[in-house]
């Protein structure tokens, strides 16, 4: 196992100008770019934002995702 391990946040999105695969298409606003290094090896990750809402747990409750339909089709009694 390598113990030399490494990992940068990266803020100038050029970095990936200099890697082998044609990264700077997959960057999307927000995207952050992570170096990886170790004594062996180089690489690169482009992290996304992943946002996360929890309700109470009802199946059919209200959504904060999802807006509630302008006619109510069905109710369950």
């Amino acid at each position: 196992m390598n113990k030399n391990f490494c990992t940068s946040l990266i803020d100038d999105p050029s970095f990936l100008d200099a890697q082998t695969s044609n990264s700077a298409q997959m960057l999307e606003p927000g995207n952050k770019i992570y170096s990886l290094k170790s004594s062996e090896w180089k690489g690169f990750v482009i992290g996304g934002i992943v946002s996360v809402t929890e309700d109470n747990g009802e199946s059919f409750g209200p959504s904060s995702l999802v807006n509630d339909p302008p006619v109510q089709r069905w109710t369950l009694d």
